[in-house]
């Protein structure tokens, strides 16, 4: 940093301030990408689970698939979403990492959009500045705070949605920078792209409306013609008409005014700050409500006084304001809508974290009022930038390492147990914990673990061999190497906890313990479970920590060195067990039940 910033103390103050906060924000991001990586979800559940059987059931016919594709599910029409689950099972394994690489790439293109409003026109801010708002604002789309939608494949459409609404906020940011109201042609184009837009939005999420009422909105406060105003506003009228004629609601409507609001405000200062267990069992890390509040506070009335001032003075935060505002505006409609629509379910349902990265586009919004603002009033003064990115850093940083410390353990739970009913479906195990895990209905678990199993795709795809297999073709090409580990035996599963999911015989029980392959220096990948007459009965996957592992070799272990899975056979007894290297090349004999080595 340089003569862009202030000098002496200050200047100093302010850049080492800057560096910390920026390198802990970029920690923040790395960190949270990472930890996606190493925890991916194996099988679709809930209402994932439930879409993929209806996308199974479609493939009868073209028109039964194209029907499917723009169906509602629930208030929502998510044709986007299962375009991309459709091109994930057809041609990537059914593993549903294309739906979390277009998460995480939606959110960094739209944290890259609100950066580009906020930065345009800025020549003489040092780069340097530029480069840790950068990093300010990809830590609001990239976050520990929003995993649900970062790694949960079934939100993906929440990244389309809030990326479809930057645009369309660019888009009126930049008729917004014109000198003048956008001519003719100008404004052909702004409506063109702005129908565009809608349309996609509208085969994405039941919100899709905002991006035209939104646009509306800021046509009357930019004082724009009333021509334009007009066609904006019949519009934005006629997409919620048909939207809300399209859709059948799930539950009672709330039109108690001060009940939307107190949700909404919920909705708003969200994202950060956690109130409900999912996934978790029990409430273990909980924010105070006010906080919540208090946030959606500054959020509801940031977008109600610029509106107003906006209004007042014509240009005031030139176009990075009117993107905010935009923003804002599309943010503020939401949330009162999901009041409209939700609140039924309780005020705490507004901060749930499937709604987190959608509201998180509030904060998007307020930073860009303010870089339009800081614009106006203090254009003269460079280090001005530079102070306001301090300020969203020690907004942003703070809330992101206190969602560090409780929501990666939460994801991490669930995807173990993900992955321990994934491994149920693999072997038919009719554990009624797991398939309740997946989806209360057990025709949809059935036909879809039916349809991936001839496909071999999703957790069938992670194993060259299938149940009944010989353990020569489970070894494969495999040699024998040392290992250590210990098998705590099979745990049988009482009668009156299975289910009738799958129609196959055999006694049900549970499989865990650890390993430790020597030649690689780390944890067996799966361990298989073979009977008296050679053929694998079972299967386990490493994706728990282990207390034991940990004292019986000495050290801790910042990855997973615990196995779990599922065993069904005519005799739980007897069965031999053997652990298989994530390399493919190795093996080892584990032994017995309750044996270690």
């Amino acid at each position: 940093m340089n003569s862009s910033l202030s000098s002496g103390i200050g200047r100093t103050t302010l850049v080492v301030l800057l560096a910390l906060l920026g390198v802990t924000a970029v920690y923040m991001t790395v960190g949270t990408v990472r930890w996606e990586l190493s925890n991916l979800f194996c099988i679709p559940a809930y209402d994932d689970m439930f879409d993929h059987a209806r996308m199974y059931r479609s493939f009868v016919s073209v028109s039964n698939f194209l029907h499917y594709l723009i169906s509602p599910h629930n208030e929502h029409r998510i044709a986007t979403t299962r375009v991309l689950s459709f091109i994930d099972d057809r041609y990537f394994h059914g593993r549903e990492y294309t739906q979390i690489a277009a998460t995480n790439v939606l959110q960094i293109l739209s944290a890259g959009l609100v950066w580009r409003a906020m930065v345009r026109h800025d020549s003489n801010v040092d780069p340097a500045v530029k480069i840790a708002l950068f990093f300010a604002v990809l830590l609001l789309f990239v976050n520990p705070n929003l995993l649900y939608t970062l790694i949960y494949p079934f939100q993906v459409q929440h990244a389309i949605m809030a990326i479809l609404c930057l645009l369309a906020a660019t888009v009126v940011a930049q008729a917004a920078a014109s000198a003048t109201t956008p001519d003719s042609h100008q404004e052909l184009l702004v409506i063109v792209a702005l129908l565009v837009l809608a349309v996609v939005a509208t085969f994405t999420l039941g919100n899709a409306p905002v991006i035209l009422i939104g646009a509306a909105a800021m046509a009357i406060i930019l004082r724009w013609r009333l021509r334009i105003v007009a066609v904006l506003a019949v519009l934005a009228i006629v997409h919620t008409v048909l939207v809300l004629k399209t859709t059948v609601s799930t539950g009672v409507q709330s039109n108690n005014p001060v009940q939307i609001v107190r949700f909404a405000l919920f909705y708003l200062g969200g994202p950060f700050v956690r109130f409900d267990a999912w996934p978790g069992g029990y409430v273990t890390w909980s924010s105070s409500h006010l906080l919540a509040e208090g946030c959606g506070a500054v959020i509801l009335l940031a977008a109600i006084g610029f509106s107003i001032a906006r209004l007042l003075k014509p240009g005031l935060g030139g176009s990075a304001a009117a993107f905010g505002l935009m923003v804002l505006v599309i943010v503020v409609v939401t949330g009162l809508a999901a009041g409209h629509a939700r609140a039924q379910f309780g005020l705490l349902e507004g901060a749930s974290k499937k709604y987190a990265s959608f509201a998180a586009l509030g904060w998007a919004g307020v930073a860009a009022v303010c870089e339009g603002l800081r614009r106006e009033w203090a254009a003269k003064r460079p280090a001005s930038k530079a102070w306001l990115t301090l300020a969203l850093l020690v907004i942003f940083v703070p809330f992101a390492v206190s969602g560090w410390n409780h929501e990666p353990r939460l994801w991490a739970k669930w995807r173990e147990q993900n992955w321990e009913a994934a491994l149920a479906v693999f072997v038919q195990a009719n554990d009624a914990d797991s398939m309740h895990a997946l989806d209360e209905d057990k025709d949809d678990i059935r036909v879809y673990a039916n349809y991936a199993q001839q496909l071999n795709t999703n957790v069938f795809s992670y194993f060259p061999f299938r149940y009944g297999d010989t353990v020569e073709r489970a070894l494969g090409s495999r040699h024998e190497t040392a290992c250590r580990g210990q098998v705590d035996g099979v745990q049988s599963i009482p009668a009156q906890q299975l289910t009738d999911v799958f129609q196959v015989p055999g006694s049900v029980g549970r499989i865990s313990g650890w390993t430790w392959i020597d030649a690689d220096h780390a944890p067996a990948q799966t361990v298989i479970a073979v009977d008296g007459e050679h053929r694998v009965v079972g299967v386990a996957r490493t994706v728990r920590t282990s207390a034991v592992a940990e004292q019986w070799l000495g050290q801790k272990f910042g990855i997973d060195v615990g196995y779990a899975g599922f065993v069904r056979a005519q005799q739980l007894a007897g069965l031999t067990f053997y652990a298989l290297s994530k390399s493919g090349k190795t093996y080892c004999v584990l032994g017995g039940e309750n044996s270690a080595r």
